[in-house]
Formats: C-alpha cells, structure tokens, sequence
C-alpha cells in the first residue's frame, strides 16, 4: 500500500483540535473550582467527542485511501485510545509520535492553565 503524505489540515482536523481545547478547558474549570462536571455535560461531551473523532478518521481515510470497519460509532467508543494511534502510525509512520505527543501536550497545557485560572478564581472570590 502507497501512502503518500498530506500537510493540509481538513475541517474535521480543526474542529477536533478546537473540541479537546474547549472541552479539556472546561474539564479544567470544574476541576479547579471543585465543582462536580453535571451529567449532561459529560454525556454531550462525550458524544461530541466520539462525532469529531469519527468525522476526522472518515475524512482521513479519504485522503489516505484507507478503509477500516463499517460502524466507526461502536469502534471507536469501544477502543478509540487503542486504534487511534494504530492509525496515525499506520498513516503518518514516524510523524506519529509528534501528534500523538501535540494531542498530549495540548490535553496537559489546557487542562493546567484552566486548573490555575480556576484556582485563581477561588483566590479571589475568597479574597
């Protein structure tokens, strides 16, 4: 199999890097203030989570050619954190270790600073 390499970012790329900040961001804040995430925002963010990851390795596979299984809700609920980074190494090689280290340092980077503006919102609602 040919896998030629892209550097584009398609819409699905974007809109899935916007949701991990958004909502890891938000995961953060609720961290921070010592506040329980409600259950609807839990269950929103989750399938929202699942619909950006699916839309982004369907529109994925079509620039690399690839086909993987039939029902990619159920695949990826089941073992998302397992085949995603099977794919990116299947797709990119090497460069796969530079995403999935951007998708860790991203998740760290937001999740720490809405922990500190948090913690800095108590401080000063107490002050």
């Amino acid at each position: 199999m040919d896998i030629q390499p892209h550097t584009r970012f398609s819409l699905a790329a974007v809109f899935l890097l916007i949701f991990l900040l958004l909502a890891n961001a938000a995961n953060g804040l609720y961290a921070g203030l010592l506040i329980q995430s409600s259950p609807v925002f839990q269950l929103a963010s989750t399938l929202a989570f699942l619909w950006v990851l699916g839309w982004w390795i369907i529109d994925d596979d079509k620039i690399y050619g690839l086909t993987w299984v039939q029902s990619y809700g159920v695949f990826l609920y089941i073992i998302s954190w397992i085949i995603i980074p099977i794919y990116l190494f299947r797709t990119r090689g090497s460069k796969a270790f530079l995403f999935l280290l951007l998708f860790a340092g991203i998740y760290l980077a937001t999740y720490i600073f809405s922990v500190m503006i948090a913690v800095m919102i108590n401080v000063l609602r107490n002050f």
